[in-house]
């Protein structure tokens, strides 16, 4: 006779359920990657920025997600398509060249902010991939790249600005639309 209390009922049950949600897959694709686009084509990225970005986060916050055995299995595959889709709305390093000189600015300052303030990569991430755990002088090193690259853009924009940002000194100093 069927008793809610009965252990094995209840095993079977789960294991019916974790079964049955495997016929749900997460969305694990990738999206096409333009070259031109990513952000190893827009900076100037030595080799050794290029392996912290590609341990620790790439698989979140690009077009090129390494996914994971664990991706396959629901529930956590849920998670993990949900993370991802996430990062790559927050930032997409695989579509660097669409950002704005300023998008592009805001985010490599956000970018080490995360970084130097062990916010990324996220706890869960580094449980399952040891790799993405980065030194201090890894820190250190990526977040100096950021601030150079920050200064190239900044530069950029002094000597090009766009029509919105240009202003014109008239004879009294003073800054005036154009």
């Amino acid at each position: 006779m069927w008793e809610a209390r009965n252990p094995r009922w209840l095993l079977a049950g789960i294991v019916v359920i974790g079964i049955g949600i495997q016929f749900f897959p997460a969305d694990l694709s990738n999206p096409a990657v333009d070259e031109t686009q990513t952000i190893e084509a827009n900076t100037q990225m030595p080799p050794e920025i290029k392996s912290t970005l590609d341990r620790a986060c790439m698989d979140c916050h690009s077009n090129r997600v390494r996914w994971p055995w664990y991706a396959h299995v629901a529930p956590v595959s849920w998670m993990v398509a949900s993370d991802v889709k996430h990062a790559r709305e927050h930032y997409n390093l695989s579509e660097w060249g669409k950002l704005s000189l300023k998008d592009a600015d805001h985010t490599l300052d956000e970018m080490c902010e995360e970084v130097e303030g062990g916010k990324m990569p996220l706890a869960s991430y580094k449980w399952m991939h040891s790799e993405a755990n980065l030194t201090e002088s890894e820190v250190f090193a990526f977040c100096d790249w950021t601030a150079e690259e920050r200064g190239r853009i900044r530069a950029a924009l002094e000597a090009n600005p766009s029509p919105d940002e240009r202003k014109e000194k008239n004879d009294d100093g003073n800054d005036h639309e154009h």
